[in-house]
């Protein structure tokens, strides 16, 4: 499958998601505070290559690859504690704004609206201690969506992707270094395409 092609189904897979995550938010009640950007905070975030590869063509349609790979070189000396695609206002250090929103991967899509399976195979709420307690009442009462497995189960979303590329999907990496891979793959396709060409 080309390159292309496997960004393609990987955006489809977005638009899956997001509405299914969707039609969770409108019937748990559950959302995220705003302005709130506390998980773009977590240094602990990973996710996959495939999942950034939208992002890293775009950056690439924009010119923008080597400017990028130079910033996630800086920043793993610097060991930032927020995620490098998080864009602050010059006024507010403690709000960001995510530079590839309609691109982010599925855990920034999928976390606080959806489940994992326990032990037992039973589906455990995923979501963050700020919805718990701004919508606790909607919280509770999310157990009867989850006894009807009316909650986006996080890993089928992830086996989606496993489908495309068993390869990119596989390996969970910290997001700056699948970034960096997810570009390195990027710049790497378009230069042998164009070697081909001449």
């Amino acid at each position: 499958m080309r390159l292309e092609e496997k960004i393609n189904d990987v955006t489809r897979i977005y638009c899956i998601v997001d509405a299914v995550v969707h039609q969770f938010k409108k019937e748990s009640g559950l959302r995220c505070l705003r302005p709130c950007s506390r998980c773009c905070w977590n240094p602990r975030v990973n996710t996959t290559i495939l999942e950034l590869l939208p992002a890293a063509y775009w950056f690439f349609k924009k010119k923008m690859c080597q400017h990028w790979l130079i910033k996630l070189k800086e920043d793993q000396t610097k060991n930032e504690r927020n995620c490098i695609l998080l864009k602050f206002s010059g006024y507010d250090r403690d709000v960001g704004r995510c530079m590839v929103y309609k691109l982010r991967p599925l855990i920034c899509r999928l976390f606080g609206f959806s489940a994992v399976l326990n032990k037992n195979n039973q589906p455990q709420l995923v979501t963050c201690k700020l919805i718990k307690t701004a919508f606790y009442k909607n919280y509770l009462e999310t157990i009867r969506l989850l006894e009807a497995k009316q909650v986006p189960i996080m890993k089928n979303y992830y086996m989606m992707l496993y489908s495309i590329d068993p390869i990119l999907a596989r390996e969970h990496y910290p997001l700056i270094t699948a970034f960096q891979k997810a570009i390195e793959i990027v710049i790497s396709h378009f230069a042998f395409q164009q070697n081909e060409r001449v």
